[in-house]
């Protein structure tokens, strides 16, 4: 998708090519669509030789392949399912082999196989999962839009992007609706994309119409994980044709404490890009101020849990010390969930930069949002 069809479809032919490397003469393979293979091993005995074989696939896949001037390394999601164990039609085990593949994406574990377990979903989470492979063919996903405004100004400083499904059945989703239904299904990735590139799509006709106001983008864990992320994020500039600072990409601190390692190469990487990297939910995990300190962090957004009880006076005093300390490491500091002007108030004293004012205006459609912006501010020339 980021490099374009003619290397998607040299990477589609040289993988066929390797994976037939690991197969035997009896084995058979085929192309379902997409970036999905079936593999057909009518010899196999058992399931321990089938992770044998397995293995020897995905070790052949992880070599980098050569594409042009282009050298990717390629990962993949296996499931297996064995006949007659887990069914017998090709349907049965199509099915179960798929749901076995979507184990392995969630576990990040290379392969599984089929266990009764994984049939166990309700069929309403089977119903989702289907919706949710539809609506990514199909472009069913839509954003809406939420301006940051400064307090001190008044002025929108930067415009939240947040994604919504437009469901056929059930009308407008919020994330909280289906976002952990896509990231165990696999599809949180090529979700993640689309929503990177149709943020910066907006944020260049906003731009065209003088509004030059930075989008915020809430990444998933699961996709930072993606090793390709910020390649696929160099594409959308280059597609769109707006500067790396146009974009805020907000990772929440909880990600950082779990995989702080990692991801610290990720967030240097992103900045030496020219990235602006937003650490949300900010003091929801107060361990990972050690690993925030020397991070180039654009800036920090104070968890709304600490927020809400501001007007308790022992509340606020541990507010004001979770602030001071992003402050003292040179960080520009957000609050969430300023829901009130009284918590405004004492959050303005604090010398925040900037208060998200919910009362002022819900999440708008695109076109909504330009009309807010032509009624409260004043286009660049």
């Amino acid at each position: 998708d980021t490099l374009g069809h003619h290397i998607g479809d040299l990477l589609l032919q040289k993988l066929a090519l390797r994976m037939r490397e690991a197969l035997r003469d009896s084995d058979t393979i085929a192309r379902l669509g997409g970036d999905e293979f079936a593999i057909l091993m009518p010899t196999i005995e058992d399931a321990q030789h089938a992770a044998l074989a397995t293995k020897k696939l995905l070790t052949l896949l992880e070599i980098p392949l050569l594409l042009e001037e282009h050298s990717l390394t390629i990962g993949a999601s296996i499931g297996i399912a064995l006949f007659p164990e887990h069914g017998n039609d090709k349907g049965t085990l199509m099915r179960r082999a798929d749901m076995a593949m979507y184990s392995a994406k969630r576990t990040h574990s290379g392969y599984a196989i089929y266990h009764l377990s994984l049939d166990q979903q309700s069929p309403e989470e089977r119903s989702l999962i289907e919706e949710l492979h539809r609506a990514c063919e199909h472009n069913k996903f839509v954003l809406y839009f939420k301006p940051q405004i400064a307090a001190h100004t008044g002025k929108v400083e930067t415009i939240e992007a947040l994604l919504h499904w437009q469901h056929p059945g059930r009308g407008l989703l919020m994330p909280s609706q289906f976002i952990s239904t896509a990231e165990k299904c696999g599809l949180i990735n090529p979700i993640s994309l689309w929503v990177l590139q149709e943020a910066a799509n907006q944020c260049r006709r906003w731009q065209q119409l003088g509004f030059d106001i930075p989008v915020n983008i809430s990444l998933s864990d699961h996709y930072l994980q993606d090793p390709g992320m910020p390649h696929s994020i160099l594409k959308v500039w280059e597609n769109s044709g707006i500067d790396s600072a146009c974009l805020e990409l907000e990772i929440s601190e909880s990600a950082i404490v779990e995989d702080p390692v990692y991801l610290s190469s990720v967030i240097q990487r992103l900045h030496n890009m020219g990235v602006r990297i937003v650490i949300g939910a900010y003091g929801s995990a107060p361990s990972s101020l050690i690993y925030l300190h020397d991070l180039p962090i654009y800036r920090i957004k104070i968890d709304t849990s600490l927020i809400s009880n501001v007007a308790d006076n022992d509340s606020f005093a541990l507010l004001q010390t979770t602030i001071k300390l992003a402050q003292d490491m040179g960080h520009t500091v957000i609050a969430e969930g300023a829901e009130n002007a009284e918590i405004q108030k004492r959050l303005a004293a604090q010398g925040n930069a900037k208060v998200r004012h919910y009362h002022v205006t819900e999440p708008l459609a695109a076109a909504d949002l330009l009309i807010y912006l032509l009624k409260t501010q004043q286009p660049s020339a």
